[in-house]
């Protein structure tokens, strides 16, 4: 059979959708003065908010200058938690070095053994349980036998914390 015996034909489909123009809506001003009350009182909250992370990005700028490390922990709901430590050069070049050793035939393949061989060297408690006693191979086996679940939970928080510290480094720069 050659592409030219073969048609689409969606007149059924076609034939019975009515398209209509959408009615534009016009929006009523707002008058109430309850609102402009409410924003003068979320632009403080935001400046208290806004200080907050600002000296929490002091203070991871400080622990990384000085102790060439910071640690944090997540909650994982009410009873759990994981706890990530930042990585050294030496690290990430392992896992780049292993990465690029792979044979990888697709780009999920690539992505979850990153998260994996990352959380290996960054994942340092998961629910109580201390993982900096184990050896980076240790750890390895240990998120191995969790479910993907998890560990996409897992690597969503490992993320988040390494966002927040190449930001506390931008602001600790500019403003220590």
């Amino acid at each position: 059979m050659s592409n030219e015996d073969f048609t689409f034909n969606f007149d059924d489909v076609d034939n019975e959708l009515d398209f209509k123009e959408i009615p534009m809506l016009e929006k009523e001003p707002e008058t109430n003065t309850e609102a402009e009350e409410t924003t003068s009182e979320t632009a403080e909250e935001e400046s208290e908010e806004t200080k907050a992370l600002h000296n929490e990005y002091l203070v991871i700028y400080d622990a990384i200058m000085f102790e060439d490390k910071f640690e944090k922990e997540y909650k994982l709901g009410k009873k759990y938690s994981a706890a990530f430590s930042t990585r050294s050069a030496d690290a990430d070049m392992k896992i780049s070095r292993q990465l690029d050793g792979m044979d990888f035939s697709t780009m999920h393949a690539l992505q979850t053994m990153s998260a994996v061989l990352t959380m290996s060297h960054s994942l340092t408690a998961l629910n109580g349980k201390d993982l900096t006693k184990l050896t980076v191979v240790e750890r390895y086996n240990f998120l191995r036998s969790k479910s993907s679940h998890l560990l996409e939970m897992l690597s969503h928080h490992m993320i988040n914390f390494d966002a927040l510290v190449r930001e506390s480094l931008v602001y600790g720069e500019e403003n220590f």
